[in-house]
């Protein structure tokens, strides 16, 4: 493990693998488009977490890049664009054939259904409970709009992993613990914005740059993806004894 942060008020510190994990977790479709940031958080916390020791455990989500790589990853961000959009922003044509969605687009914060924007929705890293292929009236975990959806473009890439180095600085060798072959899932929905139709995807870091995983189209087609775990684990500094050897510590 490596020190990621001290939060010198709280006496917390944050960790993270000093190596990439071995296993994978499978994502398929709108039920893992759905299920993405509870099946992941719950995954880290069932491994890595302590109750008694007061050990808590998540996965790790877009907000950490925004927090180490600062102003230089949110002005990359903020600026990325495709063809149609520039991150933030929605295409100017609704799609009126190529609607679906997955359940919980519609529980999105900015989710815009049938030309009815969601306010006070969730964010692209939350889910408090799993949900069922059925729940509201959904096939397969998927729903299809009346007459429109109109997404927000949520999605952005680092291109590659000498990018991906330049925006977080001296955490690149953190959070990329295996440099350019790094491969894991990150705890955040995205959408990005074609012609034609939207998509709805996980992020994920992929050979080392920052991106996204496609679960499915709002043209309906089916996609998948396997990748590893990247726990943020929190513990408190009195549960940490220096060893013999220099600059390295074991959990009490």
């Amino acid at each position: 493990w490596r020190v990621l942060n001290i939060d010198r008020k709280t006496g917390n510190i944050e960790l993270v693998p000093s190596t990439q994990t071995v296993g994978k977790v499978h994502l398929q479709g709108a039920q893992g488009y759905n299920n993405a940031i509870k099946l992941l958080n719950d995954a880290c916390s069932s491994l890595y977490s302590d109750d008694e020791k007061g050990i808590i455990a998540r996965s790790i989500k877009e907000d950490d890049f925004v927090r180490f790589g600062g102003n230089s990853w949110l002005n990359y961000r903020n600026a990325f664009h495709n063809d149609y959009a520039t991150y933030g922003q929605q295409y100017e044509i609704a799609y009126t054939r190529n609607n679906y969605y997955p359940i919980i687009y519609a529980h999105e914060n900015n989710s815009v259904i049938d030309n009815i924007k969601k306010i006070n929705g969730i964010g692209p890293s939350e889910q408090e409970y799993l949900l069922k292929r059925t729940d509201d009236g959904a096939i397969l975990g998927r729903l299809k709009a009346n007459e429109s959806i109109q997404p927000y473009f949520t999605y952005y890439n680092t291109k590659d992993y000498n990018k991906t180095c330049e925006l977080l600085g001296n955490y690149a060798n953190i959070l990329l613990a295996n440099n350019f072959k790094s491969q894991y899932w990150i705890a955040t929905r995205c959408n990005p914005l074609a012609r034609t139709n939207s998509s709805y995807r996980i992020h994920c870091t992929a050979n080392g740059r920052f991106d996204a995983s496609l679960m499915i189209g709002s043209d309906s087609p089916v996609y998948n993806a396997s990748e590893s775990l990247f726990p943020i684990v929190t513990i408190k500094n009195n549960l940490l004894e220096e060893t013999s050897t220099s600059g390295t510590y074991n959990v009490k």
